[in-house]
Formats: C-alpha cells, structure tokens, sequence
C-alpha cells in the first residue's frame, strides 16, 4: 500500500507543471553625464524597477557615439556636431546598419575663450601671435577647432587634455566648451584670466559655414571680474541611445528624461537649467522610434 501511495504521488508530481521562470529584467547600460551625475540614473532605478540600470564608464562625445554604435552601451550624451559627423562617418565605414539614434536636444554648450593674465587681447584676432589651446580639440571636434583657427588666422592649435586643472597650463589662450559657469573657467577667472567674445562678421561667417555652431550670450555677472555680457558661440547636447534598445523601453526612457528634465537641471545652477523642451531644436540625426513614438503623444496630449 505505501508503495502504491508513493507512486502516486510521484504520478501528481509528473503531471504538474514546472514553475514560471521569473522574466529576465531588461538592462540598459548608461553613460553617466558630469552635469546629471547620477540624477538620472537615479530618476530611472526609481521609474523602471522592471529595468536594470548599468553605469558604462565612457568619457567624450565622440567614445559615447562609437560604444553605442558597437553595443557597449545603449544611452549617453554627445554634442550635436559629433553625433552627427559620427553618424556619417559609421554609415560610410560600416556593413551593418548604424546603430545610433537621437532621443532629445538640449541647451546649448558655450565656446569659452580665455586668455590668461597679462594678456593684452580683446578680440580673437587679437589672439594671432599668442599660443591658444584646445582641450582634446575641443572635446572630439577636430573639424570645429579647425574652423576656428582658420576663420580668425590663428596658428597650430595646441591640443590639451580636458581634464587638466588648469586651463591655461602652457598656453596664453583657451578654447573651451562647456555650461556657464564652468567650474575650471570659474578658477582660471579668479586667478586673472579674461573672457574673449566670439562675435563680429567672422563668427557670422563661420556659423554660415557650420550650422551646428549658435550664437549665445554669457550674461554679466557669470564669472568673476566678469562686468558685461559675452557674446560666444555654442554647440547643442543630444542624449542619443542605441537603435537595439526595444521600443517601448525607448519610449519610456525618452517620457522620464524629458518629464525630470527640468527638476534635474534646476539644482544644477548651470545653463543646462535654461534649456526649453518646447523650442529645442529637431536632432540631427534620426530619432530612435520608441522616441519618435513619444513625441507624437506629446503632441496630441496638448
């Protein structure tokens, strides 16, 4: 009889079936932004608890357009002219499809010019006899600092690491990007250096030429010793995010950025705050659809 019970249980057990296996979360690895910080990452553990969220430890514009593309990550920041000149150059170069697509355009990153103390320019073409810097060639724009150097005559650029302490190490001037106000400016002013405007009929010239590039202005009072406004030229952000990602992951990533945006920037005291999602500009290249999706919505709601 107890054989009998035995085997009838074990019967049942054969006849039930095996448990559900628990879904595999979807992971999206993040390129950390040094104006977020963390935030974001933050806004997203918290939004998607069905999502893991990974740091990729990626630095510059353009190693953030080539890991995306070569699926070491999935979503990062970059400056438009380099995602869109990476975008090219991959669909050039590659077999397979690229792999990059836009999410959203933010405010623009100004172009600062420093020139350091005891230097007696106010004009970039004053700046034709002096050694003028570039950090990494204005963090992964070649094809930008050249334009710069060639409109205003300037001679060879001297390329310097971006994260060096002081801007002005080993050079008179600087070209620099960067939200206002940015902390390296921020001490090379305290320690003497002046800020150069990037204004007249050649930067009118030059933004004919490279469309990328916009005119804004460093209001008064941004830096120290700083007394009146500085009109430079600037260059717009982009989160851009990997063509892999599904489409309902990229929707919502795109619905939390943009719907955190504005909490995120306002405690950054950078001009990132001042950015306007309602008059951002279209990013240059193609949206992601899961983004594209997102913004239709958007619209529809108003």
């Amino acid at each position: 009889m107890g054989t009998l019970i035995l085997a009838l249980a074990m019967s049942g057990d054969a006849r039930r079936p095996p448990p559900a296996a628990t879904p595999a979360k979807a992971r999206v690895r993040l390129i950390l932004d040094t104006n977020f910080g963390d935030a974001l990452m933050r806004e997203y553990e918290h939004l998607l608890p069905n999502v893991q969220i990974e740091q990729a430890n990626i630095v510059g514009s353009t190693a953030t357009v080539n890991a995306i593309h070569d699926g070491k990550a999935d979503l990062g920041f970059a400056l438009a002219d380099v995602a869109y000149f990476g975008y090219q150059r991959i669909a050039r170069e590659s077999t397979p499809t690229i792999q990059v697509r836009g999410i959203a355009a933010l405010e623009l990153v100004a172009m600062h010019v420093l020139a350091r103390s005891g230097i007696d320019a106010r004009t970039m073409h004053d700046l034709v006899h002096y050694r003028v810097g570039v950090g990494t060639a204005l963090s992964g724009q070649p094809l930008l600092a050249s334009l710069l150097f060639h409109a205003f005559e300037l001679g060879p650029e001297t390329v310097q690491p971006d994260r060096r302490p002081d801007l002005l190490e080993g050079v008179d001037a600087t070209i620099a990007t960067g939200y206002y106000p940015a902390p390296n400016v921020t001490d090379a002013m305290k320690r003497g250096a002046h800020l150069i405007p990037i204004d007249g009929a050649v930067a009118e010239e030059l933004r004919g030429e490279y469309p990328f590039v916009r005119s804004l202005t460093i209001p008064a009072g941004t830096y120290p010793g700083q007394n009146t406004d500085v009109t430079t030229l600037g260059v717009e952000r982009l989160l851009i995010a990997s063509s892999r990602l599904d489409e309902s992951l990229a929707h919502d990533l795109t619905r939390i950025f943009i719907e955190t945006l504005p909490q995120m920037a306002a405690s950054l005291h950078t001009s990132i705050r001042l950015t306007n999602l309602e008059q951002a500009s279209a990013t240059p290249i193609p949206l992601h659809e899961g983004a594209a999706q997102y913004y239709r919505e958007r619209e529809l709601r108003r």
